[in-house]
């Protein structure tokens, strides 16, 4: 169903608009053409492409009728006037006559609706890739049309749950779901919105319904197992990781997740193990890139967490993270220059991201300008006072000026925050 958001459909549309624009305009009905435009920009917006296919044919036919009713009302009073009857009527007939209109506005309806059907099959065929145990593409017409709104509501809580905005994602997912009560699909990433907004036991019951409605979807499955690593329960997780693959052994991001959970577990090789089959079978799964280069920037391979991290920014240009550690890396291998260089982008990509405040902090403290780096590190506990780092590498900080309370306060809020946090007094 997410083949209606492809910017081939929204040419189809965008081009039968404008020449239904252009066809007005040159029967001399500009009014009409702007009344087009209006209403169809006004159904655009609300994603009722259906209507506005609808809207076009009416105004087809009311426009080709103005125009030939004012034609032969124009040849009639020539006529009148005089005028050879037969010629008149042989004029009429090089013009179009009445069937013109008749036969352009049929032409578009079977047009149309071809399309429609078109469109329809192709959602359905591809969104059936997308995840298994879809229902079939839709065979009715009144099936397509509301295929269309609920993909379209569908993508548009995506594109809220991307954006961290939930409430209005479940907004999104509630009309889809009153357009079709039975999409496991809306059900799952309802659920997943509720679990991002601690909504425990509404996420659950989403999960449980969407397996219900479809056994052999797998977002339910992942999105609880997800659920189960933030809450601690990392057995279940893991328990609904592997369930997840018993349906589909090449899902990528359930790999990732699972690797991501057997790292929590302290089980590093499967963790990795698992991160490596991920980005095999998808070359692009930036989460377990993101963790294996995690990982190996905690065990000290700098060189190989770089590796990743680089691979992750060809396929997101505009990951701040992705930036921000690299260059974290960068500085521990005193490459200063080029550490700096990352974790600036990093600020201009996202100038409130105070894990990067941390680490340019981090690397000015490497070259012995303090200033730079209290001020830095002062910075990133401002924008989050829980950040347990900027509390250590500040601690450092004062160390090196040898202030020696400030140092051991910083040091006291850091263990703190992070009981598991190993007190350096010196930058290495």
């Amino acid at each position: 169903m997410e083949a209606l958001q492809h910017p081939a459909f929204r040419r189809v549309e965008l081009g039968s608009l404008f020449f239904g624009f252009l066809w007005l305009f040159y029967r001399r009905l500009p009014l009409y053409a702007l009344l087009l435009l209006g209403i169809t920009f006004i159904l655009g917006l609300l994603h009722l492409y259906f209507g506005m296919l609808v809207i076009k044919i009416i105004l087809g036919f009311i426009g080709n009728a103005v125009y030939f009713n004012g034609l032969k009302k124009k040849y009639l009073e020539q006529s009148a006037g005089g005028a050879d009857e037969d010629a008149v009527g042989k004029r009429m007939a090089r013009s179009g006559g009445v069937n013109e209109w008749v036969i352009w506005a049929g032409l578009s309806v079977v047009v149309g609706l071809f399309l429609m059907a078109f469109i329809g099959m192709m959602a359905g065929k591809y969104h059936g890739k997308n995840q298994p145990g879809d229902t079939p593409p839709p065979k009715s017409i009144f099936q397509v049309v509301s295929a269309w709104h609920e993909a379209n509501y569908i993508r548009s809580g995506l594109e809220f749950t991307q954006k961290n905005e939930c409430d209005k994602a479940i907004a999104e997912f509630n009309r889809a779901l009153k357009i079709d009560p039975k999409s496991s699909e809306a059900y799952a990433y309802r659920g997943y919105c509720y679990g991002q907004k601690g909504e425990l036991g509404k996420a659950i019951e989403d999960f449980s319904l969407a397996q219900r409605l479809d056994p052999a979807a797998t977002l339910p499955y992942r999105f609880r197992g997800e659920l189960m690593a933030k809450l601690g329960a990392l057995d279940s997780a893991i328990a609904e990781f592997d369930h997840a693959l018993s349906l589909d052994p090449k899902l990528a991001r359930a790999y990732a997740y699972r690797g991501f959970v057997y790292e929590m577990k302290g089980n590093a090789a499967q963790a990795h193990a698992d991160y490596s089959y991920a980005i095999q079978i998808n070359p692009k799964e930036v989460f377990a890139y993101m963790q294996r280069a995690n990982s190996y920037d905690r065990i000290g391979k700098e060189a190989a967490a770089i590796e990743d991290y680089t691979r992750v920014l060809e396929i997101e240009p505009k990951n701040v993270n992705a930036w921000n550690n690299r260059g974290w890396c960068r500085a521990k291998q005193h490459e200063v220059d080029l550490a700096l260089k990352d974790i600036n982008q990093a600020l201009r990509l996202d100038p409130k991201c105070s894990y990067a405040y941390d680490s340019r902090g981090f690397t000015y403290m490497i070259i012995g300008d303090t200033d730079k780096a209290l001020a830095d590190f002062d910075q990133a506990i401002r924008i989050q006072p829980r950040l347990a780092d900027a509390y250590l590498h500040r601690g450092q900080a004062y160390h090196a000026l040898h202030n020696k309370e400030s140092a051991a306060a910083d040091f006291k809020k850091a263990k703190e925050l992070d009981p598991a946090l190993k007190i350096e007094t010196d930058v290495k």
